[in-house]
This record gives structure tokens, C-alpha cells and sequence, in this order.
């Protein structure tokens, strides 16, 4: 199972939001954007994790479980992120050309997140 950061910030986005055209704007994407992401990750969850209405979105049984465990994905991200910041400060060194941190190498767990 591979789930990306962007995944989970767009689906944290739209759980907050309760409408994907919303939740795209805050994250500075189109809508058919942020719709795809979704569906890409309710794909890596084997379920719906939405109940989409002519009035917005809401969560499902499962976006709800999932969600506290998406929120700590992006908060672990956030820290993992001002830790490398940090050091790279305290260090001299600068950030990749991306900019961008990659778990992928991380195995075990985390193997499928990618910054």
C-alpha cells in the first residue's frame, strides 16, 4: 500500500471543508485534482472513504476511522520536516534540489509514505 502526504493533506482538506471545491482551493489545486487524489487513495484503502451529495462530501465508517491515523501521518510529517530543517540550519547544509524529504528508504512501516 503506498498513501503520499498529498493524499492525506487533501483528504484531511476535505474532511474539514465538507466540499472537494473547497478543499481544492485551500490546498491550491483544481478540483478534478483533488478528486482523483481521493479516489487514488480510497483505491490504496479498499474502500470509500467519502459519501459524495449534491451538497458536498461527508465521511463514510472508514474515512472516519482512518482519519486520526491520516492526522498523525501529516503531523509526524510536519515534525519530520522542521527536524530536518533544523539541522540542515544548524549544519549549513542545504535542502535537496526538490526540496522534498522521501520515506521511502526509512523501511518497515513507513516505507509507503512519501513526502
Amino acid at each position: 500500500m503506498r498513501i503520499s502526504t498529498q493524499q492525506v493533506a487533501y483528504f484531511l482538506a476535505a474532511a474539514r471543508e465538507g466540499n472537494f471545491t473547497r478543499a481544492a482551493g485551500s490546498c491550491g489545486v483544481k478540483q478534478p485534482t483533488l478528486s482523483q487524489c481521493l479516489k487514488e487513495l480510497e483505491s490504496s484503502l479498499g474502500g470509500v472513504l467519502f459519501k459524495r451529495g449534491s451538497y458536498g462530501v461527508q465521511l463514510t465508517a472508514l474515512g472516519r476511522a482512518v482519519r486520526p491515523h491520516l492526522a498523525a501521518i501529516a503531523r509526524s510529517a510536519a515534525k519530520a520536516g522542521e527536524t530536518a530543517r533544523r539541522l540542515r540550519q544548524a549544519h549549513g547544509a542545504k535542502p535537496t534540489p526538490t526540496g522534498r524529504l522521501h520515506a521511502n528508504d526509512a523501511g518497515g512501516e513507513s516505507a509507503g509514505l512519501i513526502a
